[in-house]
């Protein structure tokens, strides 16, 4: 299963994988899925992509059945040359978002993040959530930017983005089920600790986080990606 932000290649990416394409938000498509989802899926030539699923819920449970009646593993293939630690950070800065990448000047790739922010804390966000003020929430993710890969303290947070922790609090949940940011539990080997630590939180795209604080896409310091 591929999640993840809009915009982020998750049809595109697969269907360079799939032989077959069931687009369920095609009526067509989705009323033979809806009339018999496992003939539908036993039907198509693998491997098959099946679009927009959340439509047709009850095409998970045809998949799941077709896998363990036939638990044929897909392996793919590794790419020959892996880049350095530099080229690393030159590949996070140059976004994750194909159309991002698809901007063939910094100055162009940067005006696609910050429309792509404006949008997010706009429009995307009021399509989950009852979200009145895009400002404050730009401010608190541009605070989750500054403190990407650490573990500061929600009131931390709360005072830089000049909100109260119930609002910061409904701001975490959204922005994770846009999946901007994630927060990581702590780790210790430690039970006890591993409790009192708290996690460290990320904005989930490097160009992203860059963008927010006004950094040039060339010149965010490594600590500022990592910690």
């Amino acid at each position: 299963m591929l999640v993840g932000p809009r915009a982020g290649g998750k049809t595109t990416t697969a269907i360079r994988l799939a032989t077959t394409v069931l687009r369920l938000d095609q009526r067509q498509v989705r009323d033979a899925i809806d009339a018999d989802p496992d003939v539908v899926l036993a039907e198509a030539d693998p491997p098959v992509l099946v679009d927009e699923w959340q439509l047709s819920p009850d095409v998970l449970g045809a998949g799941k059945r077709l896998i363990d009646a036939n638990p044929t593993p897909v392996t793919f293939p590794l790419p020959a040359e892996r880049p350095d630690t530099a080229g690393y950070v030159d590949r996070a800065l140059a976004s994750g978002f194909p159309e991002a990448l698809a901007r063939t000047s910094t100055r162009t790739r940067s005006a696609w993040l910050e429309s792509y922010i404006d949008h997010l804390v706009g429009r995307d966000v009021s399509l989950i959530a009852d979200v009145r003020d895009p400002g404050r929430l730009r401010r608190y993710l541009r605070a989750l930017a500054a403190t990407t890969a650490a573990m500061p303290k929600l009131t931390t947070l709360v005072e830089a983005a000049e909100l109260n922790r119930v609002t910061a609090e409904r701001y975490d949940q959204v922005l994770e089920r846009l999946f901007v940011t994630e927060q990581v539990p702590a780790w210790s080997s430690n039970r006890l600790s591993r409790v009192t630590r708290r996690t460290k939180r990320y904005v989930c795209d490097a160009a992203i986080g860059s963008a927010l604080l006004g950094e040039r896409l060339w010149a965010v310091p490594i600590c500022a990606l990592w910690g």
